[in-house]
């Protein structure tokens, strides 16, 4: 009688034990699956904050050229200015040459 007392006993501790080992792993289960789900979350939005910024970069990038060609562009708009004056100073002293040679004749 004593040995069958002792086993219900036992297997009385064994269900608790179960029950609250069933529990717990659900729990962690649920805490897992909760934190996999953040995880994911917050991943989603730093891959989506890493695309905005290399669309930013490649925006600035561009913009970058672009003035760099403008800067060039306008360099050899000034380049062309000097050399189209020194030109028409050329033929404006040219033109004179060739009024005062046509005055003195």
């Amino acid at each position: 009688k004593q040995l069958r007392d002792t086993q219900y006993a036992h297997e009385g501790y064994l269900k608790k034990l179960m029950k609250v080992l069933e529990r717990t792993h659900k729990a962690r289960e649920e805490e897992f699956t909760k934190q996999r789900q953040e995880l994911a979350a917050t991943k989603e939005a730093k891959d989506s904050e890493i695309y905005e910024l290399r669309s930013e970069v490649l925006k600035l990038r561009s913009k970058v050229v672009r003035t760099q060609e403008a800067r060039h562009d306008e360099g050899e708009i000034q380049l062309l200015k000097a050399e189209n004056e020194k030109l028409r100073k050329k033929l404006l002293g040219k033109s004179k040459l060739q009024a005062s040679m046509t005055k003195s004749r």
